[in-house]
């Protein structure tokens, strides 16, 4: 939930758009408290990941039994046919696009609540918004022989109790920023990134291994750890008053003419914000290095989501049973734990020290920016020519090194603007990221249908498309120009959201 939304999934439109620029460090006294919430924080994204992962393999092999069931009453054999495959395709890939819909719409006015009532009351109100999406689809699923599967569309509806998994994430991670300093914040975010990683690496082996007893066995348990990550969460201690001065908002001339009952409720405070954030997004349309690297975000969003037919493409393709085609999401998610943790840090250092003389100081995220979008361009090239097992298992492997892309492009973007646009800048690439995932789900699940339609080497055609998109977001960010002193603080990993190590 917390590290996955498309990954998913936006930081600061929770808060006041000005927020990252004061500097104002929470009390000490609220320190026994901090490694508590981190703790939770952290179980609760581990636990809603781990079902995502478990439930993945067993999730897809339900639905395509479903809609073979439906299409072919008479027949088991025919499964991995274009049929059954292409409409599998099209009902996962408009699920992920409606299930991002409540976080574009509500991001703003749930910070709003959060601000005026409390971080908690937001954060249980998007745990159990996800919960009731969870079990609708499985409702849907169990009652398959009398209700549509495509209802499972709907289950965003549920999102909209509390946002969905983005404002989760947002709303987490503004309740460790009430309580951890920016120089402690960074260690305090790679904790939650480790657990949403862990959670791709260990969750597609648990779910191999317990599909052996049928799919409902693994789903059910998926299930389950959601519910005890839930039931974690009611253990958080409030804490928005731990950092009560950062968070307040400084009163415009404008402002002062709205009407005082209006400011004080929380309508009036969700509109206040939005057009905040309109008027002091003016400077994203005037730099074009900026929109530059926002689009390039937004392209490589879509490029990512390649990775949900990953099952379905390997499963087809070379007739592999789900739950073998669920191991390579494990793959995956070791690559990029070694990305993260041990390949960026050392290319980082060594381009640093090797590189960077007489340059800017944030030059060295736009090489890194560069090199990860060109490791991605090639290893979708190579799964989308993947013949064998062993070629499209090397380009996920390469494509996975470039997972951290989207770190290094919001650390680009920051270097570009000032600190009091800091917060606008990253409400932007939350939308940016947001609207790439509405996009996603619908072009790639056509482009796989045309493919299966075609048959033979186009069946990789999703990941043809992926490449060609990340192409365009490599080409933006190759046309960025940083100014000659960096406006950068250096801590850009603090703006980082967790879903981008995905």
């Amino acid at each position: 939930m917390i590290g996955r939304d498309p990954p998913t999934h936006e930081t600061t439109p929770l808060l006041s758009i000005h927020q990252h620029s004061q500097t104002t460090t929470p009390p000490s006294r609220h320190g026994a408290n901090k490694y508590l919430v981190l703790f939770i924080i952290a179980f609760l994204g581990l636990a809603a990941d781990l079902n995502a992962y478990i439930s993945a393999a067993p999730q897809t092999e339900i639905f395509e039994t479903i809609i073979c069931r439906n299409l072919f009453p008479d027949s088991n054999d025919l499964c991995k046919s274009e049929p059954v495959q292409s409409e599998l395709a099209l009902v996962i890939g408009w699920k992920d696009t409606f299930d991002l819909v409540p976080g574009l719409l509500l991001s703003l006015p749930y910070g709003a609540l959060a601000d005026r009532y409390g971080r908690k009351p937001v954060l249980l109100l998007g745990v159990l918004g996800y919960l009731l999406a969870d079990v609708w689809v499985k409702i849907v699923c169990y009652y398959s022989n009398v209700l549509p599967l495509r209802l499972i569309w709907f289950s965003g509806l549920w999102k909209f109790i509390g946002g969905g998994e983005r404002v989760v994430a947002a709303t987490a991670f503004v309740m460790l920023s009430d309580l951890y300093s920016a120089t402690e914040r960074t260690n305090a975010l790679l904790s939650m990134v480790g657990a949403t990683i862990l959670s791709e690496v260990v969750g597609s082996p648990i779910s191999a291994i317990l599909m052996q007893y049928g799919p409902w066995f693994p789903y059910a348990i998926g299930l389950g750890f959601a519910l005890c990550g839930a039931s974690s969460s009611l253990l958080l201690p409030e804490t928005l008053n731990a950092n009560k001065a950062a968070i307040s908002e400084p009163v415009s001339d404008d402002e002062g003419t709205l009407n005082v009952s209006m400011k004080r409720s929380v309508i009036g405070k969700a509109v206040q914000k939005i057009k905040k954030f309109i008027s002091s997004a003016d400077f994203i349309w005037k730099s074009s290095p900026v929109t530059l690297c926002l689009f390039a975000l937004l392209v490589s969003t879509i490029s990512k989501q390649s990775s949900n037919l990953l099952i379905q493409y390997a499963s087809k393709k070379f007739d592999w049973s789900i739950p073998k085609a669920g191991l390579l999401i494990s793959i995956r998610g070791c690559v990029t734990l070694g990305s993260f943790f041990v390949l960026m840090p050392l290319l980082s250092y060594f381009v640093a020290v090797n590189m960077s003389h007489q340059r800017p100081s944030q030059w060295k995220d736009l090489v890194l920016s560069q090199g990860t979008s060109a490791l991605s361009v090639i290893g979708y090239v190579i799964m989308a020519a993947g013949a064998v097992p062993a070629v499209l298992i090397t380009g996920l492997s390469v494509s996975s090194l470039g997972s951290t892309s989207a770190v290094t492009f919001r650390s680009v973007a920051t270097a570009l603007v000032t600190p009091e646009h800091f917060g606008t800048l990253h409400a932007a690439a939350g939308i940016s990221e947001c609207v790439g995932g509405l996009v996603a789900g619908p072009l790639l699940a056509y482009s796989y249908s045309f493919g299966l339609h075609m048959g033979g080497a186009w069946l990789g055609l999703p990941f043809l498309v992926a490449a060609f998109v990340y192409g365009l977001a490599l080409v933006a960010i190759s046309c960025v120009r940083l100014p000659e002193e960096s406006t950068d603080d250096g801590d850009s990993m603090l703006y980082m959201d967790p879903a981008d190590s995905i």
